[in-house]
């Protein structure tokens, strides 16, 4: 879905970021829980080297409501001799860039041509040296038209791939891991290694990951949980031990003591994959990441009768 500039903070730099970034939150909360993917245009506030900027922005989040990235971009039709105000001196120009998605490329690019610059024009240090040449953006209309050219071309994409994949959703035929939760895991996996006749494992520690941010039910969570793997023949056994906070986990745990929570397969494009099983009535109960993969957990009670969590490894 795409939204126009200042769709969310209003078409100004006078607006209260702390109301804005919790209504962001709604939305995307909003927009995951139904698939839509996001190009929201919103002026936004960040923060660097102790001095605060305004961007008007487009903040492009996935169809899981994880941010992929923003651009910003600057209106400047204005005469070289005599300067305009508003827009251009009210927010910096951060740069413009591209995203992919199911390999295909969307975004805006930077054209080069003359700029005026001002002295109350604040330039970010290392974003753009003053005086560097760009074309003036006085063609908002034909951008936002293309932008939604793009969403319609990127859905027709997305629908004729579920048609030409019929019914089958996971490709991957083994399974990779089965997990128990429990409540002592340093018990539980000497209890293991004593049956299997093996080391015990070591112990992890599960936390949410900046690149991919631990969400229970859309929602961000502190949730974290002690780890540990036996490696199997044909499949790996996860011990999972709550720490406290929302999660899948503890909310396990609580309601149906120890026990086998999810059974896991390997798989590409988990964000993808998350869509295709909600199309089918199987939502996302929780999802996050770590240097090098990300994971989901899908609520696949009422139709396989179980958890089934998605494994993705990047590297």
């Amino acid at each position: 879905m795409v939204t126009p500039d200042g769709s969310l903070s209003g078409y100004t730099n006078h607006f209260d970021q702390d109301r804005l970034e919790k209504e962001l939150e709604s939305i995307i909360s909003e927009s995951a829980g139904s698939g839509v993917g996001l190009m929201l245009g919103t002026c936004f506030r960040e923060k660097d080297a102790g001095q605060e900027f305004c961007y008007n922005q487009v903040r492009v989040y996935d169809q899981g409501g994880h941010l992929m990235g923003e651009y910003s971009e600057i209106l400047r039709c204005s005469p070289l001799d005599n300067p305009g105000t508003g827009e251009m001196t009210d927010c910096v120009e951060g740069r413009l860039r591209t995203f992919e998605w199911k390999g295909t490329m969307f975004g805006i690019l930077r054209y080069r041509g003359t700029v005026p610059c001002t002295k109350n024009f604040p330039f970010r240090q290392g974003k753009r040296r003053l005086n560097e040449p760009y074309q003036y953006f006085a063609m908002k209309k034909t951008l936002f038209f293309l932008m939604i050219l793009t969403t319609g071309i990127l859905s027709f994409a997305f629908l004729h791939e579920n048609e030409r994949g019929g019914k089958q959703v996971i490709a991957n035929k083994t399974v990779t891991q089965v997990a128990i939760v429990v409540k002592d895991i340093d018990k539980t996996r000497k209890a293991w290694a004593e049956i299997l006749g093996v080391d015990a494992p070591v112990v992890s520690v599960a936390e949410s990951h900046p690149s991919r941010p631990t969400r229970y039910h859309g929602d961000l969570t502190d949730a974290e949980a002690k780890l540990a793997f036996l490696d199997m023949v044909n499949l790996q056994i996860e011990l999972i031990q709550p720490l406290g906070g929302k999660s899948t986990w503890q909310e396990f745990l609580d309601k149906n003591g120890e026990g086998i929570h999810h059974i896991a397969f390997s798989v590409k494009d988990i964000n993808g994959m998350e869509k295709k099983f909600e199309m089918k009535g199987m939502p996302t109960i929780q999802n996050g990441g770590w240097d090098g993969g990300a994971y989901s957990y899908i609520d696949a009670g009422q139709s396989l009768g179980c958890i089934l969590e998605l494994l993705e490894n990047y590297k």
